[in-house]
């Protein structure tokens, strides 16, 4: 809220003292904090110039190899040529409203007709491990994690598997509870 900025108020903090006082004054700008290639590939979509000279004019400019690195990543997924120009798969990127990596997996998996699996795949790396392991059941869950794509040495079809299990079963917290 404003208390205390532009009249008289309170002010609850909804951390203890301890984190409080570590915080940082300010948070760094965004642009300092994550990657660049989403905002590398808007930056030609719209026709600013190229990366690099049109980030180099902002105020807190992101170190230049963290740019150098979102250009690289375009190219290799193949949104962009080495002269910056966006591939007809950079523009499709461009309009969607996730990141380049994660947009040439659903455009791909539409292509190729397994987007269902994609999907939920694509869904689950926004998030973090959907699995619980505790310590003392720990390979009591790593079995339960084999059963459920028994096939498989990859870590994204166990999920796949697990979200398909889960949304099919009946009792779902028991469901979940089995399978850590």
């Amino acid at each position: 809220g404003r208390a205390g900025r532009v009249q008289e108020g309170h002010c609850f903090r909804l951390c203890n003292e301890f984190t409080w006082e570590r915080l940082r004054e300010y948070t760094p700008p965004e642009m300092l904090r994550t990657p660049l290639d989403e905002m590398a590939l808007q930056i030609r979509y719209l026709r600013l110039g190229k990366v690099e000279e049109f980030l180099s004019k902002a105020m807190d400019q992101p170190d230049a190899k963290s740019v150098e690195h979102a250009v690289d990543l375009l190219r290799v997924i193949g949104a962009m040529d080495d002269q910056q120009r966006l591939t007809s798969l950079g523009v499709h990127l461009a309009r969607l409203p996730v990141p380049p990596r994660i947009g040439k997996m659903l455009i791909f998996g539409s292509v190729l007709r397994c987007i269902d699996p994609v999907a939920t795949i694509a869904a689950s790396l926004s998030f973090k491990d959907p699995f619980v392991a505790p310590l003392d059941k720990k390979e009591a869950a790593d079995r339960a994690k084999r059963r459920l794509a028994p096939m498989s040495q990859s870590d994204h079809i166990t999920v796949y598997q697990a979200f398909n299990g889960w949304e099919a079963a009946h009792h779902k917290f028991q469901f979940a509870r089995d399978n850590f």
